[in-house]
């Protein structure tokens, strides 16, 4: 669940950064083995991106993405198996077990 909430919130970011001018963007070179050039040119010449940059933004922002997601995987398999964290996930939920039994009463049907 919070992996896809980042996901979306990174693409939303990404869509942000490609609608700004020019004079925002960075432009770098890379070397890059020839056939891997000539695939993605062949890709821009059928239409699957606007251009060799697009494409190469949109590959870079994957990878990106999937990196963080790793991470956050990481992190949330270190917090389960942290006794102190558990310690006070359970002391958080026993001081607001009143609050959501209340909660849970206001539930129509």
């Amino acid at each position: 669940m919070y992996i896809e909430a980042i996901t979306m919130y990174h693409t939303q970011t990404e869509v942000a950064e490609m609608a700004q001018p020019p004079e925002k963007r960075k432009k770098v070179t890379l070397t890059l083995p020839a056939g891997l050039v000539a695939d993605v040119q062949a890709l821009v010449a059928e239409g699957r991106a606007a251009s060799q940059s697009a494409f190469v933004a949109d590959a870079l922002a994957e990878r990106v993405r999937q990196i963080q997601q790793t991470r956050l995987r990481e992190e949330f398999l270190r917090a389960a198996a942290d006794p102190l964290f558990l310690h006070d996930v359970e002391e958080t939920e026993r001081a607001f077990l009143s609050a959501d039994w209340e909660a849970t009463g206001m539930i129509p049907g």
